[in-house]
């Protein structure tokens, strides 16, 4: 199913790419979205005309919703109602907790990537085109879980960086992976698809994505019926693009607001205390979650005790592992 493509012709490619923004780059003659960061999609440019604007309805998430519901893949995850009695939090207010963990790859982008493969993959595709996924982590899990369901050969570009534990989970379920510079990573997806003729699926500007996540809302409203504020995690913006539009269009008086960790600032401290504790301290294992503690942990160590080696550790099978063959070393 679809077209061979080898790790050669991606580093090849990549190489070549790399040579000529170097050439660019002493030349001083360089486009602008070569400059972008690896969360700035490179098909857009600050010259080019925005493209036409589709706006999300409430009949195309209700529509994805039926979708999702009839995939095994998803589940209809519970609200913990009145979470700041059961965590003993002292509160103006009544905090429930959506608990999207429970999704089989731990999070909610399984039905971002349910709703692309059904919205976007027709028999014809699969045929003719080799179907890549660009993404890390839960996206890149929620990709491979869909693909090695339906039975398709598929392929990801991950960054140089990405959690070892990862690349096996995804490996496992028989999607190749192919490494790149962070930096470079949608760049070189976008060469990639323009002239290998290659699917890619990004985790972000999609709609069929978006209104995949947009079924939280749905269901946040369906079982919080006086709802004043949802808080939603920012990520790379899909998640909260969807829930948002959910939420506002079910009742636009609810308040949204996008959150994101400060730096780490909080997750920082626990790194002072282990140096503060642990005077003679050698190796520190930290869980890598979503990132957020991982990095304020290590750069807490880092900053202290550069000497200090700092890894990362991920479950594998549920199981958390601290071997070093399946952490990623932090430097």
């Amino acid at each position: 199913m679809g077209n061979c493509w080898a790790f050669d012709d991606v580093r090849a490619k990549h190489e070549k790419m790399h040579m000529q923004l170097t050439r660019a780059e002493n030349d001083d003659e360089i486009d602008d979205y070569t400059h972008s960061s690896p969360f700035t999609h490179p098909k857009l440019s600050l010259s080019s005309a925005p493209p036409p604007i589709k706006l999300m309805t409430l009949d195309d998430v209700r529509a994805t919703q039926s979708l999702i519901q009839r995939s095994s893949l998803v589940r209809r995850t519970p609200v913990l109602k009145n979470a700041h009695i059961q965590l003993d939090l002292d509160l103006p207010c009544s905090l429930h907790l959506k608990l999207e963990t429970l999704q089989k790859t731990g999070s909610y982008e399984i039905r971002g990537a349910v709703s692309q493969f059904a919205t976007h993959l027709t028999p014809a595709i699969v045929a003719k085109q080799t179907v890549v996924g660009v993404a890390e982590r839960n996206y890149i899990l929620a990709f491979a879980l869909v693909s090695f369901s339906n039975g398709y050969r598929t392929h990801c570009l991950m960054m140089d960086e990405s959690a070892v534990e990862t690349v096996n989970a995804v490996q496992r379920l028989g999607v190749e992976v192919t490494r790149v510079p962070n930096e470079h990573m949608l760049t070189v997806a976008h060469e990639l698809e323009k002239d290998l003729s290659l699917f890619v699926m990004y985790p972000f500007e999609d709609l069929a994505l978006i209104s995949g996540y947009a079924t939280v809302g749905l269901e946040v409203i369906d079982e919080i019926q006086e709802v004043d504020i949802v808080v939603v995690s920012c990520g790379a913006g899909a998640f909260l693009a969807g829930v948002a539009a959910a939420v506002k269009l079910l009742k636009p008086e609810v308040e949204v607001y996008g959150v994101e960790p400060e730096n780490g600032v909080v997750f920082l401290r626990v790194g002072l205390e282990v140096i503060d504790e642990i005077q003679e301290v050698d190796i520190v294992v930290v869980s890598c979650g979503a990132g957020a503690f991982l990095a304020g942990v290590a750069a807490a160590v880092k900053l202290l005790k550069p000497e200090v080696e700092v890894y990362g550790v991920e479950p594998e099978n549920g199981v958390h592992v601290m071997s070093t063959s399946h952490c990623d070393k932090i430097n």
